[in-house]
């Protein structure tokens, strides 16, 4: 009796597929860590609170490949403006994996729509199914991570442009002042209960 291999995806290579599971991997973990970090924290909410802001509003930018360098460069600045503006490194970057490539299209058809509004750009927009294939664009690949984020960015930057970036702001700052008030709720109740449980 001869064995058969299940057909692969169309489509998908076996390192793509592992690509993916690594990656929702590492979500799920940072997820999990993410609560366990915040439970566990000893500083002020509002330690926690602006690591929710920052982490929030890069998460929902259409900076895929950059969000965690672009929360460190915050990071820097805020140590530079003073204490009042410190916040929670690892934690921020963990809020930057709540989006990932799976819902990246979603999101970014979201911003690019809302954007087109907000500069009142009324033409016809194509659906998503063809803005899907557009961002779907594959890129060379002899290239290693650095240059092929750099290629989808450009990709982005010139297919879409201003509208995506405009679009993406509002969404940001909402989601951010959520998370902000969520976290610093959530926080504050925290640290009440500890302080009665240890009295």
């Amino acid at each position: 009796m001869l064995l058969t291999r299940r057909p692969k995806q169309a489509g998908r290579s076996n390192r793509q597929r592992r690509s993916d599971f690594l990656w929702r991997w590492v979500v799920v973990q940072t997820k999990r860590h993410l609560i366990r970090y915040m439970l566990r924290s000893r500083h002020p909410p509002g330690y926690s609170a602006r690591a929710a802001f920052v982490g929030l509003f890069v998460n929902f930018t259409p900076t895929v490949g950059f969000q965690v360098p672009l929360v460190v460069g915050i990071w820097s600045l805020a140590r530079i403006l003073g204490q009042r503006w410190h916040f929670n490194l690892p934690l921020a970057c963990a809020w930057t994996l709540l989006t990932n490539l799976a819902t990246m299209g979603p999101l970014y058809y979201l911003f690019l729509r809302t954007g087109r509004l907000m500069l009142g750009q009324t033409e016809a927009t194509h659906g998503f199914a063809s803005f899907v294939a557009q961002l779907n664009t594959t890129s060379p690949t002899d290239l290693g991570w650095l240059d092929s984020m750099l290629f989808y960015w450009h990709l982005v930057v010139d297919t879409f442009g201003l509208p995506l970036l405009i679009g993406s702001l509002p969404w940001a700052l909402l989601t951010a002042i959520l998370g902000y008030v969520w976290t610093m709720r959530f926080m504050s109740y925290r640290q009440k209960q500890r302080h009665l449980k240890n009295r």
